[in-house]
């Protein structure tokens, strides 16, 4: 997420965190543990403790963050967004965003289809190409059918 805040600020969430970037004056802080960003030493996945992928600004006083591990919370005002039911998160192991990327990845199909799951993605694009460019030409032939037909009637 890519935000401009103002005073020369941007906020930048990623799967690292979330950061208030002054590109006037380069101090970076890290919103979410509230403290100067410092750049890791060695170099490795991108991938922090708090894997940021969204925010709204739209709910209350404070923004909220959309974090793909703890799902939704607010940095800012605990108290204002309630944690989730501990009876929810025991009934519910997978978090409705985790299922919709399996369907939309294909790995869904995995249970029964083995390793030829990985196909389903590529095969449904090229069957809805094969539709469009199907479609498009049956039209184009009607289209020029009737075109042709027009212009001998007058």
């Amino acid at each position: 997420m890519l935000e401009e805040k103002g005073d020369n600020t941007l906020w930048i969430g990623s799967f690292e965190g979330l950061f208030s970037w002054n590109y006037k004056t380069d101090e970076i802080i890290d919103l979410i543990d509230n403290k100067p960003w410092v750049r890791p030493e060695k170099k490795g996945h991108p991938v922090g403790a708090h894997k940021v992928s969204g925010h709204s600004s739209h709910f209350g006083k404070y923004p909220l963050i959309f974090d793909y591990d703890k799902g939704t919370g607010s940095t800012f005002n605990k108290e204002e967004f309630p944690e989730m039911p501990e009876e929810i998160i025991q009934k519910n192991p997978m978090p409705l965003w985790n299922v919709a990327q399996e369907i939309h990845t294909g790995r869904f199909y995995q249970f029964f289809m083995g390793k030829l799951y990985i196909l389903v993605v590529p095969l449904t694009g090229l069957f809805t190409l094969y539709l469009n460019i199907s479609g498009f030409i049956i039209w184009y032939k009607r289209y020029r059918t009737k075109k042709l037909e027009h212009s001998r009637h007058k």
